[in-house]
């Protein structure tokens, strides 16, 4: 029963989001949490509700809460660096939350990624090299065989991407 109800609520919500009714795909998000509180998508569903919403400081006290029961979902550290990089301007406290995500799956490539380019935002061009060079090593190690065309193509320009700023980084650094 409550697996219908969950699937129901999220269907709902996301009818709600796609017709720009944040307040109601928030009300369907805080069902889905009342029943089951470490509801991943929920949670990242209410995350994002509530920053569009231009309620950030919620955001982040919904994400502590969260992590307090499930303080291995890699991906909500990872969106709490985000909104702490994004509307706090919190260089520090992102790269904490992206070594926590890291720390739990040191494979992690979009941990690496933001934790690189938040890294370069800071001038520690050492340190965002070494994280650039970590996300390349980890594509390398996963091969695209078998995916399709477009997202081999993606691949490669965000391969590409991410070598070009591994360059910048070390000839800034005076590699």
């Amino acid at each position: 029963m409550t697996i219908n109800k969950i699937t129901a609520w999220s269907t709902m919500a996301n009818d709600m989001i796609s017709n720009d009714l944040h307040e109601g795909a928030l009300y369907y998000f805080n069902k889905i949490l009342g029943v089951d509180p470490v509801n991943h998508r929920a949670m990242d569903g209410k995350a994002n509700m509530l920053d569009i919403l231009g309620r950030v400081s919620e955001a982040l006290e919904c994400i502590n809460d969260y992590l307090e029961r499930n303080s291995s979902d890699v991906y909500i550290w990872i969106l709490k660096g985000d909104l702490l990089n994004i509307h706090h301007n919190d260089c520090e406290g992102a790269i904490d939350c992206y070594n926590q995500a890291l720390k739990i799956n040191q494979k992690r490539e979009e941990a690496w990624v933001k934790k690189a380019y938040t890294m370069k935002e800071m001038s520690k061009c050492a340190e965002a090299a070494a994280c650039f060079k970590t996300t390349i090593e980890l594509f390398n190690e996963s091969p695209d065989l078998g995916c399709p065309i477009d997202y081999r193509k993606c691949y490669r320009e965000y391969y590409r991407e991410l070598s070009e700023e591994y360059n910048n980084c070390s000839k800034l650094r005076g590699d």
